[in-house]
């Protein structure tokens, strides 16, 4: 009997094994069903991982489909009911979600003897997690880790799913396979806009598949089919950039308004939002003004807390008392007693400053036993 992981190198599924090894949890075996489709990111983590499990004792196994990806999809011969005699599935995704079909059978194939079958569905899909059987079980669920979480956790950890300087998770739903037919019109806008050379592919594919990838209309006549999409996406950008529309490398547009000033849409997951709030609240800034010291890299200011506005105003006090005694001895009208209570006050500012450092420490200490995990984490990089 074994311990399993499905991992797909996925937000999830990463969140999940860097919480297994982060837990010490028991796992014998990572599986990795690779498409040949997949995003070069994905692959990207994957690599950094594989030399973490090696040092673990984890086992890695990488399946394959039997038959190339492209086989199947463009020349296997079908006959089916409804579309007679055809090559190839054609588009996977919708009904028709042939590929993920064939990734379950092999990933279930390679752990028959598993006494514990890890996947990673995160705690807010309770669809997927009732369809779960033993002996599969999602550790994420029983962290109550969502997907916001899932993508917060595995960013913490150096993990970002980078190609041509953008996140992919900063511009589609789900880094899944770059010609998943589930993609929405966001998403293949933003490929067509940021990755350009998985557009290329996706056209390269649209050419031997009659099927439109997407079963979009506008005003009654369909532009469903990848070359459409691709005239519906130059146009949409002309419209917002109507003066010097120009395509810059990576495929985005930049065009500066009268002030020479850039005006930039992001996206972000509410998890990042709220980080990005905090922060800037934190230093006493805007949003914006909060990012752009950061990229300039301009000393961030820090508003000091609750507690240190209160140990100025103490020492505040302190100090009036000691002026005062002060004031006495230049006059010459102080006593010894008053000499006695400066000394006295001096120390209580000294006192207060040593608390102040030691509950600094203290937090610093505590800090560092939460940065522990994410060293850990660290070293998966």
């Amino acid at each position: 009997m074994a311990f399993y992981a499905s991992v797909s190198f996925g937000k999830d599924s990463l969140a999940m094994l860097l919480l297994l090894l982060e837990k010490k949890m028991p796992l014998d075996e990572v599986i990795f069903y690779n498409s040949g489709m997949e995003f070069q990111a994905i692959y990207d983590i994957r690599d950094r991982i594989k030399p973490v499990l090696e040092q673990r004792g984890v086992r890695f196994t990488e399946v394959r489909p039997d038959v190339p990806f492209l086989y199947n999809m463009l020349e296997r011969p079908v006959d089916s009911k409804k579309n007679g005699f055809h090559l190839g599935y054609g588009w996977c995704g919708g009904p028709c979600r042939w590929g993920t079909k064939l990734k379950t059978r092999s990933l279930d194939g390679v752990a028959l003897d598993a006494e514990v079958h890890y996947v990673g569905i995160a705690a807010d899909e309770p669809e997927r997690l009732e369809r779960l059987g033993a002996p599969k079980c999602s550790p994420l669920a029983e962290a109550g880790m969502t997907e916001a979480d899932c993508l917060a956790f595995c960013y913490e950890r150096g993990f970002f799913w980078e190609e041509n300087g953008v996140r992919l998770h900063d511009i589609l739903d789900r880094v899944s396979c770059w010609c998943c037919k589930n993609k929405n019109r966001r998403e293949l806008k933003n490929i067509y806009q940021f990755l350009p050379q998985y557009w290329e592919r996706l056209k390269e594919l649209q050419s031997q598949i009659p099927m439109p990838m997407k079963p979009f209309s506008r005003k009654g006549v369909p532009y469903g089919n990848v070359f459409d999409l691709d005239e519906y996406s130059i146009r949409r950008l002309r419209r917002r950039n109507p003066v010097g529309f120009t395509r810059v490398k990576g495929g985005a547009v930049s065009k500066a308004d009268k002030k020479g000033r850039h005006h930039l849409h992001i996206e972000l997951t509410s998890a990042q939002y709220r980080l990005l709030a905090e922060q800037a609240k934190a230093c006493g800034l805007s949003k914006r003004a909060y990012l752009v010291r950061l990229m300039e890299g301009t000393p961030l200011p820090v508003k000091p807390s609750q507690e240190i506005k209160d140990l100025r105003w103490e020492i505040h006090k302190i100090g009036v008392n000691i002026n005062q005694i002060a004031r006495s001895v230049n006059a010459g009208i102080a006593r010894a007693e008053d000499a006695k209570r400066g000394l006295y006050l001096l120390d209580q500012v000294y006192e207060l400053l040593y608390e102040a450092v030691k509950r600094e420490a203290l937090a610093s200490s505590s800090q560092k036993g939460y940065n522990g995990q994410k060293v850990q984490g660290e070293c998966l990089q």
